[in-house]
């Protein structure tokens, strides 16, 4: 390939002395090349005496742009078919490091910013009916299966309770009420913070925040996050929070 692409440069007048020398006896000594130099130096011919001169530069600049454009896109092209393997190898490499990297440990978050979304999105669960309050607590807690909370029947009744994903984790909200209203618990699965709060740490196990304007605080526990939501003060919060967190 690189010997006829020589040959057609000779053509243009586009060698050196040099290079014009040792073409001329390549084409020399092998009859194909010397065919190819023919029928190259055939072709400019017939071009220039047949080719009427094109008149319109604008046109003629317009053909040229096209025409670096299709050459640059065969390039691409190729390289792309050269490599494509490679080419596939590197992003499945970075689609596995980016799953290894969000399921490594403390990589797995909550955002309050979400948490209208994530309870949109959410299916209510039918509940037991004409069930007293400690029955129905101890429903809730199995649909909850496992999570680091106890609900407290003695001072605050379960209304509803729903299931949904966050970002494809297990989400649930149980509705809570007593005498001055209702709250709401948000329990998610395999998470390890909650962005958005302040106030959480080694010495303080709850955070405090807002979710749509209504105060709220989470703790975490056991790879499962907890949000207590409600139109009450932070401090009342956390005191029911107190009583809903699982003590050990």
């Amino acid at each position: 390939m690189s010997d006829y692409l020589e040959i057609h440069a000779l053509a243009d007048g586009e060698l050196s002395a040099q290079e014009q020398v040792r073409v001329r006896d390549r084409i020399e000594s092998d009859p194909r090349a010397k065919a190819e130099f023919v029928a190259v130096t055939l072709v400019k011919s017939t071009v220039q005496t047949r080719c009427v001169p094109v008149a319109n530069d604008e046109v003629w600049s317009a053909c040229r742009e096209r025409l670096d454009a299709i050459d640059k896109t065969k390039r691409v092209e190729g390289f792309v078919g050269r490599y494509a393997w490679a080419l596939c190898l590197g992003f499945l490499i970075m689609i596995v490091g980016a799953a290894s990297f969000n399921r490594m440990p403390n990589r797995q978050s909550v955002d309050t910013g979400d948490m209208a979304r994530m309870v949109a999105g959410m299916t209510p669960i039918p509940m037991p009916t004409q069930k007293p309050p400690a029955e129905v607590q101890r429903w809730a807690e199995r649909q909850l299966d496992g999570a680091p909370v106890q609900l407290p029947a003695e001072s605050m009744q379960v209304q509803s309770l729903s299931r949904g994903l966050y970002e494809g984790r297990r989400a649930m909200m149980v509705r809570l009420a007593d005498a001055r209203g209702s709250v709401a618990l948000l329990v998610v699965e395999d998470t390890h913070s909650v962005e958005g709060m302040q106030g959480a740490s080694d010495a303080r196990l709850f955070g405090h925040g807002q979710v749509d304007g209504m105060n709220c605080i989470s703790w975490v526990e056991d790879g499962v996050a907890c949000l207590l939501v409600g139109a009450r003060p932070p401090m009342e919060l956390e005191g029911i929070a107190q009583q809903i967190r699982l003590q050990r």
